[in-house]
């Protein structure tokens, strides 16, 4: 995994890297609100790879 300089124990700040590595960097941030508080915030959507069938 690519190093982007958090402490090794951070518990946030690596999110859209692990998405960017399993999809191949089909990923997409969108800007939101949540529903409840207003508070913006953010929502990510990926695509993941389907496995061809062997046969």
């Amino acid at each position: 995994m690519k190093e982007i300089g958090l402490p090794l124990l951070a518990e946030n700040g690596r999110g859209l890297l692990m998405a960017h590595q399993p999809s191949g960097g089909h990923r997409h941030v969108h800007s939101t609100t949540a529903f409840t508080t207003g508070t913006p915030g953010k929502a990510v959507a990926f695509a993941l790879p389907v496995p061809q069938a062997t046969v």
